[in-house]
């Protein structure tokens, strides 16, 4: 009997080591695959880390931009009052002017109205053969910018006077 006990307890001391072998093998394995996870998944904590720093600065921009274009409407909405009034008040005096032009001017010379001195200039500078220009910048002081409005402004008082005088 104590040969079987012996040789069971040999047995059974082979069969232990071979199992702890196992099992320390088992375990190696096991720690590289756990570090390889924890590798892996410290790389994602990074990604992540990234991706929410730039989503919060996609929001910082949003939130600027959103600001911007509350500020830029407000400055649109105070300057689109003024403008619509002037618009109005171009509206008003274009029909005043029609209506102006259509009444007739029987009652007043041509030479009581008060465009009629620069008139008399244009005449004389016409006569003393200055250019249409000279006449826009030196007589009607309508240079540069406004230029052709000074054109447009010879134009109506020659017609003006001319057609009087017919």
């Amino acid at each position: 009997m104590k040969a079987d006990r012996a040789k069971l307890l040999e047995s059974s001391t082979v069969v232990t080591n071979k199992l702890r072998e196992e099992l320390a093998e088992n375990t190696r394995y096991y720690v590289g695959r756990l570090n390889e996870a924890g590798a892996t998944i410290g790389i994602f904590k990074d990604k992540l880390a990234a991706a929410q720093a730039k989503n919060q600065r996609l929001h910082n921009n949003l939130d600027s931009s959103q600001a911007q274009v509350a500020e830029l409407r407000l400055q649109l909405q105070k300057e689109r009052a003024p403008r619509e009034e002037i618009e109005t008040k171009l509206s008003n005096l274009k029909q005043k002017s029609a209506t102006a032009s259509e009444l007739p001017e029987a009652s007043a010379s041509p030479d009581e109205h008060p465009d009629y001195p620069i008139y008399l200039e244009v005449c004389k500078s016409r006569e003393a053969g200055k250019s249409t220009t000279w006449i826009v910048e030196n007589i009607l002081k309508m240079g540069g910018r406004k230029f052709s409005d000074g054109k447009v402004k010879l134009r109506t008082l020659l017609n003006q006077f001319e057609e009087e005088g017919k």
